[in-house]
């Protein structure tokens, strides 16, 4: 209990990406505590630090060939599987942010199997990689993958607390995008909604934890035109990120796309525009290629909106 708590900490920070760092963090501090770590396994451990320092501030492609090498090494320690699982869900975390799903599955799995042989088949850390791999199910396009995935995860979370305890927020979420891939909007809107209730309850209804999920609603919101139900969440969610990243930092496009439907659908459209080139300015300065191509398709989308009336 006392790690799911350090983890629920890493996640107030961090966000949903941190619950996957910080599971790889704290089953560190496990490998330290039991000194099962073999000196093959230090060297795997040293290039995997290294890495997540560059990953820390987003530089993947630096982080790559240094989680890979420390990949290598944890192989060769027979004995070093609790590293072996670190560096290859480490790995895997890498490859999604490279936009490589295929990639990132192939190593999330073999990390999944190392995870149950050092703990259990039903071990809350297994359930934390179960929902990783069902998010890489959805990059992939392959839902059922991804539903029985999270499925699977919900019930192993399921053997340790309660449905309305604050660490089943995230597999709820989860579960709301997976269900949103599969246009089974209430199911989704149902799973979002609790979510949201045991993040507002952990965390509070201006965190950053919070905002991220709320823009994630408002968008589905957006999808299903109810552009009522959604203007609210992405004002508030648009408001808590400007706080804690600034203004037009690149973490808001999205949500600054996201507001800009919103507003042609009120014909606001000179508003409309004006979201737009926030969203643009914010990714600019990265120089992201596929994000700023991945903006643009969003923004044709958002220019063919029609005006709507903006009532329940």
């Amino acid at each position: 209990m006392f790690i799911e708590k350090q983890m629920r900490r890493i996640d107030r920070v961090f966000g949903f990406e941190g619950v996957f760092i910080g599971l790889c963090i704290m089953m560190l501090v496990c490998s330290f505590c039991d000194g099962a770590v073999g000196i093959k396994s230090a060297s795997a451990k040293k290039y995997r630090s290294m890495a997540r320092v560059y990953m820390t501030y987003g530089d993947f492609d630096k982080a790559k060939p240094l989680a890979e090498s420390a990949v290598e090494m944890a192989r060769k320690d027979k004995n070093g599987d609790k590293e072996l699982s670190l560096c290859l869900l480490d790995l895997s975390y890498i490859y999604t942010k490279q936009n490589d799903p295929v990639g990132a599955g192939e190593i999330c799995l073999e990390g999944l199997d190392v995870q149950k042989r050092v703990y259990s088949e039903d071990h809350p850390y297994v359930a934390y990689t179960l929902k990783t791999l069902s998010s890489i199910y959805r990059m992939q396009e392959e839902n059922e993958e991804a539903r029985g995935s999270i499925s699977k995860a919900i019930t192993i979370m399921g053997m340790y607390h309660e449905e309305d305890e604050s660490a089943m927020g995230p597999f709820y979420a989860e579960m709301g995008k997976v269900l949103c891939d599969a246009e089974e909007t209430d199911d989704a809107e149902y799973y979002y909604l609790r979510a949201l209730e045991l993040y507002c309850k952990s965390y509070g209804g201006e965190h950053l934890c919070t905002a991220n999920l709320m823009s994630d609603i408002a968008g589905f919101y957006v999808d299903g035109e109810r552009y009522f139900d959604a203007e609210p969440l992405v004002r508030l969610a648009m408001k808590i990120k400007e706080t804690v990243y600034g203004e037009e930092h690149r973490q808001l496009a999205e949500t600054f796309m996201t507001m800009a439907k919103i507003c042609q659908a009120k014909g606001q459209t000179e508003m409309a525009e004006e979201y737009i080139g926030r969203a643009f300015r914010s990714v600019e300065r990265s120089g992201d290629i596929e994000e700023t191509a991945k903006l643009a398709a969003m923004a044709t989308e958002a220019r063919k909106i029609e005006k709507v009336a903006m009532a329940r």
